[in-house]
């Protein structure tokens, strides 16, 4: 599961923290006074860091 915390993704499956390009609010259901995304849906997402979110597990094995 990914997760939009301010403009960094993070990457529950391994634990590694991208930067975002941008915040798309339609990819966020609802944002917390923090700024967290509470319900998101951009586990497919391209990161800064030339991998995909879901995908970060298997990208840092490799």
């Amino acid at each position: 599961m990914c997760t939009y915390m301010l403009l960094k993704w993070y990457c529950d499956d391994c634990g590694a923290w991208y930067t975002s390009d941008e915040i798309k609010t339609n990819d966020c259901d609802e944002f917390s006074e923090t700024g967290e995304c509470e319900e998101m849906d951009i586990t497919t997402e391209e990161s800064d860091a030339n991998g995909l979110c879901d995908e970060c597990t298997q990208a840092r094995e490799g």
